[in-house]
């Protein structure tokens, strides 16, 4: 059998050579969207005075406090014996910002509250005043300007325990000026008492270390120390 020969002017078919291995095409991208960070606002605990007044009612940490309601504030004391002061107190206003037991301005709990409770639930507040205790203060072995003596009065039965010595019964306790009165658990002193109690330490050796050494032969009786006389004076003898 003869090929067909093509027609005068036509175009004969060409085949194109395909590749033995096709390239994997990528896939397509996903589409994209912006994403809108959502600003997180604060939950808010208390919107209004009421409102706080209202739910401080059936908190069960509060059943060895004193409640007590006011047009402008709310006092939450805790009484114990046989202080005639209240262990802790808090009293919030209306703004809903509130102050502890004469705590000095740079506690650590307004600084960490900013001194508002309105995102702060009022049990919190109340268990972490509880953690805290009492600075014991420091041992006055030199009155300086430094140091300031706070006294609670106590109640005593004037039958038995009272003394003709103490007309109002207390109990003292030296501070510093910057004592924060409220101190965490593990620790018995406050940061700035255990600071002044550091340094007074430090001021004591110092003194000792002097006193220990001699006065100088020409030095005037009145104006040395009575204690560096006495170890000048067997030197001399020995002499």
């Amino acid at each position: 059998m003869t090929k067909k020969k093509p027609r005068f002017g036509a175009i004969p078919k060409l085949k194109m050579h395909k590749k033995h291995h096709e390239s994997i095409k990528p896939l397509p991208r996903p589409g994209q969207s912006i994403v809108k960070e959502a600003d997180e606002q604060p939950t808010v605990c208390y919107k209004t005075f009421a409102n706080l007044c209202q739910r401080v009612k059936g908190l069960k940490c509060l059943n060895k406090w004193g409640v007590k309601k006011l047009s402008d504030r709310l006092a939450l004391k805790k009484m114990v014996d046989p202080y005639l002061l209240p262990e802790t107190e808090i009293i919030v206003d209306d703004s809903l910002g509130f102050t502890g037991c004469y705590l000095p301005e740079d506690h650590a709990v307004y600084l960490e509250h900013r001194w508002m409770v309105q995102d702060l639930p009022i049990w919190q507040l109340v268990k972490q005043l509880e953690e805290y205790k009492l600075c014991c203060g420091v041992n006055a072995l030199e009155l300086t300007s430094k140091l300031f003596h706070h006294m609670i009065p106590t109640n005593e039965d004037s039958l038995q325990d009272w003394d003709q010595n103490h007309q109002f019964p207390h109990q003292g306790y030296w501070r510093s000026k910057g004592c924060w009165l409220k101190c965490e658990q593990p620790e018995s002193l406050c940061p700035t008492c255990n600071e002044c109690l550091v340094s007074a330490e430090n001021t004591s050796k110092v003194k000792k270390r002097h006193l220990s050494k001699p006065a100088h032969v020409k030095a005037p009786v009145s104006k040395a120390d009575p204690e560096r006389i006495k170890v000048t004076l067997p030197e001399q003898r020995f002499r």
